[in-house]
């Protein structure tokens, strides 16, 4: 080879090269701008969330409270329900009821002294 081949392929060579790095950098930048903005976005969604887990968090208390408020009230409907039946199910008479007559229970008269015995 002569001197004149090898230079123009040294030339070439180092152009590629040139070429090839300047790609490289070209893709690294990009690289590092997505992955710059993949963490924003990352970032962002985090910051998403938690506000979505507090708002999870205020929700499922205010199913509890809500729950519990018509538990209580239920239970009250029940009772009120209950104890209007139970009173209006049984007629109440007009005329009141005769008062029963006292139950008197008579003993015996008890002796006071004992009998004295015959043989004596």
């Amino acid at each position: 080879m002569d001197d004149g081949t090898k230079d123009y392929i040294d030339a070439r060579t180092d152009a590629t090269h040139g070429r090839m790095d300047a790609r490289f950098a070209e893709f690294d930048a990009r690289v590092t701008a997505f992955e710059g903005r993949i963490a924003q976005m990352f970032a962002e969604l985090r910051g998403e969330m938690q506000a979505l887990r507090v708002e999870m968090h205020k929700n499922t208390a205010e199913i509890i409270k809500w729950m519990a408020g018509f538990f209580i009230a239920t239970i009250a409907i029940f009772v009120t329900v209950v104890t209007f039946v139970l009173n209006n199910a049984v007629p109440h008479s007009a005329v009141p009821a005769q008062p029963a007559a006292p139950i008197i229970i008579q003993l015996p008269p008890w002796p006071t002294a004992p009998a004295a015995p015959a043989g004596r």
